[in-house]
């Protein structure tokens, strides 16, 4: 099958999966009341909650792209500006490509404008998911631990020990690969060469990038200020839904619940789905709400408020990536920036 063929099939499962997870999310959802609700809510007053929710968000996605300057600093003399554009377009990848094809753009479009090497900027993004990977896993349990709602939370408890395995496990590899990295390299090859060579193959390179990768962070303070600013941006996101429940949607949510609710949303976007996170989007965040607030509640103006908080991340996220796209003549569209950057890896 040929390049385009296999991304014609990836389009066609990740439908099928973000249909599955949206006919999940609606099952219990109440469209004529949800009609009724949004007519009767003040349209003056949402539009100003969600202008201030679209501000916050658009500083959170501001954070998570300057975030990625302290991981790649060291790849090379190029400027702030160079790291936010491949940032912008990469991060509009990842939401628009369907499952997470765009993972590699990122990385590609720094490598192409810079002349850095990819294998090493793709390593910072394989340190960046592992980072996040643990601490929201980490955030996950703490917010569920503290839970004292009679909702189910066996669901979410069986993710978290899922993805706890998954980083840490990835974690413990890392750092003894960092410890003993010819050692670690060859164990695994000769493992994985056992189970599926392809797959040994893709391992392994992955764990080279995030050595590589890791580099950045043993430069001065690198550490310190990227763990600083993802706790600012996990926060501040935390926060803005538990303002936006509660003052557009009258669902009350304080600020460690909007965090319990970002937890657990993260973690279902974890997932591979359809294009724009349709979907398990809808599923994990109305999974979420229901902890909090009662399910006929959840049914309504639950459902107003996920569909508006995912249109407003959705438009945050992919406005910037296409203008810093249409911003540079001959430029390549995002279906083929994705091509080049599978090819280039």
């Amino acid at each position: 099958m040929g390049s385009g063929g296999r991304q014609w099939l990836a389009v066609l499962i990740s439908v099928v999966i973000g249909a599955g997870f949206l006919a999940l999310a609606a099952r219990d959802l109440e469209f004529d009341q949800i009609g009724d609700y949004l007519r009767s809510v003040d349209p003056v007053r949402l539009g100003g909650v969600l202008l201030v929710y679209g501000g916050l968000y658009t500083v959170v996605h501001v954070l998570r792209m300057w975030r990625w300057t302290y991981l790649v600093r060291h790849l090379g003399d190029f400027s702030t500006g160079d790291v936010m554009r491949a940032a912008a377009i990469g991060f509009t990848a990842i939401v628009v490509m369907p499952l997470r094809l765009g993972e590699l753009v990122r990385p590609y479009v720094l490598a192409r404008d810079t002349g850095c090497s990819m294998s090493a900027a793709l390593g910072t993004a394989v340190v960046e998911r592992v980072m996040d990977g643990l601490f929201i896993t980490l955030l996950l349990f703490l917010t569920l631990l503290s839970y004292d709602g009679d909702g189910n939370v066996m669901v979410a408890m069986g993710m978290g020990y899922v993805c706890l395995a998954i980083f840490s496990g990835a974690l413990g590899v890392c750092l003894a690969a960092l410890w003993r990295r010819q050692w670690t390299l060859r164990w695994l090859d000769w493992i994985f060469s056992k189970i599926h060579v392809r797959l040994r193959d893709v391992l392994l390179g992955l764990l080279e990038a995030f050595l590589d990768g890791i580099e950045s962070l043993r430069e001065g303070r690198a550490l310190g200020s990227f763990l600083a600013v993802t706790v600012v941006y996990w926060g501040l996101n935390g926060v803005s839904i538990a303002f936006l429940a509660s003052y557009g949607f009258d669902l009350g949510l304080g600020p460690w619940q909007g965090l319990t609710v970002l937890a657990i949303l993260v973690v279902g976007l974890m997932i591979p789905a359809g294009p724009g996170l349709a979907g398990n989007y809808e599923l994990f965040a109305l999974e979420a709400l229901a902890l909090f607030v009662p399910q006929g509640q959840v049914a309504v103006a639950g459902a107003a408020m996920v569909g508006a908080m995912h249109l407003v991340q959705f438009v945050v996220q992919v406005i910037p990536g296409f203008v810093c796209l249409w911003s540079r003549p001959g430029e390549s569209s995002l279906l083929s920036l994705q091509r080049q950057s599978s090819q280039r890896q």
